[in-house]
């Protein structure tokens, strides 16, 4: 049984219940419990357990990932626009949780999404009351915790914020947010924190144009007792908290109002990039402890959701049928009309490969084709019927499992001492030597039966 980094147990077996089969007691040797009558007593339904198809922790998995990293954005191809201008079209990505190349995609494609949520709703709040929002960027922060804790640690931040958000002082104040979760990992020798980590949130606050003269002002410290409060610290936790401005600084009031809700898009951007950023969890100077919070990063932030949208804004991002930044496409990451159409219809594509030695790019060749919407078109048609094959595959391999499972039953039906210790043979044993069990016995049917006997 493998321990989890921090987390519980991952089972090694996934138990499957054989409906209509009945499992009896069995006592110290293996041999069925009877009653009084002498029958066997019966447990329940009759289980067995089967090596998990989809291995949690393990070498296969670590060997798997380190395949696909090596490989990330090995290959890219780029739509060519006539005036010269690339446009990424496909990639490699390895879609690795802990991958730089990745999660820099990610992080580009949230900032994307942000400009364009933020950009609707100042536009829509203008329209409404000739004033666009006030943003902040706030920081919700708890102590340092060991590897193990970690897990833990993220599940309790995040149930904070998700009660601290239903107050009436938080809905009072704030009328939409993006939440982007943060682990980094202490490698100062010197410092008493040392090889821990640090899990936080940054989150983009959607806040009215009176907040800060209105009643529903929260002072720094006002922000950081509520937090104390809802994750349940028996300290003040650091609270940072930053009115975000135009880029160049100045106020948003100056500018025209066409351009005020560009202007705050852009700035919000920059916070989801920074709030976004890749954990410094390589330390080139010491492998082990590299290895060590790879390790338990790789389990902790594993299928995590680190970002999330609430409120004003998550009904915006919905209304925009955003893609998944976490899941979701990273490749075309800003999908916003061009103002040149006919790069919009390009169909002249360029492709390059990364050249180990010459550590950069090199290109390998270029074509013409449908158009970029075209292409991804097909390429979605092709994943799905993908999915369609290994989902077919996957019910072949069931229909070859159930098999196998009925046959080592029937075999084994000629009494109910010996069905019940068949029983638990396929509650315990592997399922290789129940193959090898029933190869066994096929060899030893008499001569005299006919083949269609032996593979009934």
């Amino acid at each position: 049984m493998a321990e989890a980094v921090g987390g519980a147990a991952e089972p090694e077996t996934e138990t499957i219940t054989l409906e209509g089969v009945t499992a009896y007691k069995l006592d110290s040797t293996g041999a069925p419990v009877l009653d009084a009558n002498g029958q066997p007593v019966p447990e329940g339904a009759a289980t067995f357990h089967t090596p998990r198809v989809r291995v949690k922790s393990g070498p296969a998995v670590w060997l798997d990932k380190a395949r696909r990293l090596e490989s990330c954005a090995q290959y890219v191809e780029f739509a060519r626009a006539d005036d010269g201008q690339l446009r990424l079209h496909t990639s490699s990505f390895c879609r690795v949780r802990l991958c730089p190349m990745c999660q820099w995609r990610r992080s580009l494609k949230l900032g994307a999404q942000v400009r364009q949520v933020v950009e609707v709703a100042n536009a829509q709040h203008i329209a409404e009351t000739s004033a666009p929002w006030r943003w902040l960027m706030v920081t919700f922060t708890v102590r340092n915790v060991e590897g193990a804790d970690l897990g833990a640690a993220i599940d309790r931040i995040h149930k904070g914020l998700n009660n601290m958000a239903k107050c009436a002082r938080w809905r009072g104040a704030v009328k939409g947010w993006l939440r982007a979760t943060e682990v980094t990992h202490n490698t100062n020798e010197r410092s008493a924190a040392y090889d821990t980590y640090h899990p936080h949130m940054h989150l983009l606050l959607c806040v009215p144009a009176g907040y800060f003269s209105g009643k529903g002002y929260i002072t720094q410290k006002g922000w950081a007792q509520l937090w104390q409060h809802y994750v349940g610290a028996d300290y003040i936790p650091i609270v940072d908290v930053r009115a975000i401005k135009p880029e160049g600084g100045g106020r948003l009031s100056d500018l025209p109002a066409g351009e005020q809700a560009a202007a705050m898009g852009k700035a919000c951007t920059e916070v989801s990039k920074y709030a976004a950023k890749p954990a410094d969890y390589i330390v080139p100077s010491d492998l082990a402890l590299s290895m060590s919070a790879v390790q338990v990063l790789d389990a902790v932030l594993n299928k995590r959701r680190m970002t999330s949208w609430g409120g004003l804004l998550k009904d915006i991002a919905k209304q925009l049928a955003l893609d998944d930044p976490e899941s979701g496409d990273l490749v075309h990451i800003d999908e916003s009309a061009s103002a040149d159409q006919t790069a919009e219809q390009i169909g002249n594509y360029v492709a390059y490969n990364w050249a180990l030695g010459a550590r950069d790019y090199l290109k390998i060749g270029q074509r013409q084709g449908q158009t970029p919407e075209a292409e991804r078109a097909q390429h979605a048609a092709d994943r799905r019927a993908v999915k369609v094959g290994r989902a077919a595959a996957q019910q072949r391999e069931d229909a070859a499992d159930w098999w196998t499972v009925e046959t080592y039953l029937d075999a084994n039906s000629w009494d109910k001492r010996v069905r019940a210790a068949a029983v638990n043979d396929l509650r315990t044993l592997p399922r290789a030597t129940i193959e090898q069990r029933l190869q066994s016995m096929v060899e030893d049917l008499p001569e005299e039966w006919t083949d269609e006997t032996k593979t009934r």
